[in-house]
């Protein structure tokens, strides 16, 4: 039996929903697909036990949360496209 991280079944399963039920074509690594993914789930594990480690409790960890959640909702072109943003928003967005 092949031994496996957390995160393999997971995008495992993403991957081949998208290409089977959406037919995406995935173009590129699948290795560094792997490990940016890798470095995305250690980010927001390590953002998570920032959170965790300095709210008292579950109100303050909500509102942190929201803090580190909103700006990168916004600043990612998935609600406004990163070319309508104002030019000194440009290099926090890309």
């Amino acid at each position: 039996m092949k031994d496996e991280t957390t995160q393999g079944p997971e995008i495992k399963s993403a991957l081949l929903a998208g290409v089977i039920v959406f037919q995406i074509p995935i173009n590129g690594s699948i290795g560094l697909l792997y490990l940016l993914s890798l470095l995305f789930m250690l980010s927001c594990l390590g953002i998570g036990t920032l959170v965790s480690t300095v709210a008292r409790n579950q109100r303050q960890a909500m509102q942190m949360a929201f803090f580190f959640i909103f700006p990168s909702i916004l600043l990612s072109g998935f609600v406004f496209p990163r070319e309508a943003m104002p030019p000194s928003s440009m290099p926090s967005a890309t």
